[in-house]
C-alpha cells in the first residue's frame, strides 16, 4: 500500500496549490480525497464491493413498488400488497424461492379453472 499512500501525499500537495478557478483535475483529486477512507476500506478488505450498484438495485424495487401501490384500490388492498411484498423480500433475502410457498387456494367466488369469462 505504499503506492496508495504516495498517491495521497501527491494529491494532498496538489490540492493545496492555489489556482485560478476549478479544473477537472482538481475536482477529481478533491473527489478522491473526500472518499479516502472508503477507498482504503475497499483496498484493505476484498469483501468490500467496488460499487454500491447492488444496494441501488434493491432500492429500485422499493421505488417501483411505491408507484404501483398508488393503484392498490383501497387501504385494505394496499395493506395486503405490503404484506405480500414484505414476504417476498424476506424470502429473497433468506435465499428461499417464493415458488416453494404453498399454492393459493381459489376463492369461492372465482370461476373454475379454464372457465374464465371473456370480456
Amino acid at each position: 500500500m505504499p503506492l496508495i499512500h504516495g498517491l495521497r501525499t501527491v494529491a494532498g500537495r496538489d490540492g493545496e496549490r492555489k489556482s485560478v478557478g476549478p479544473s477537472p483535475l482538481r475536482q477529481a483529486v478533491g473527489y478522491t480525497l473526500g472518499r479516502w477512507p472508503a477507498l482504503l476500506a475497499f483496498l484493505e478488505d476484498g469483501r468490500v464491493p467496488m460499487t454500491n450498484n447492488a444496494a441501488e438495485r434493491a432500492l429500485r424495487r422499493i421505488a417501483v413498488g411505491r408507484k404501483n401501490w398508488l393503484f392498490a384500490g383501497s387501504d385494505a388492498g394496499a395493506q395486503r400488497a405490503a404484506i405480500a411484498y414484505s414476504v417476498l423480500a424476506t424470502c429473497r433475502l433468506q435465499g428461499v424461492s417464493p415458488g416453494l410457498l404453498p399454492p393459493r387456494r381459489p376463492s369461492p367466488r372465482s370461476p373454475p379453472a379454464g372457465r374464465t369469462p371473456h370480456r
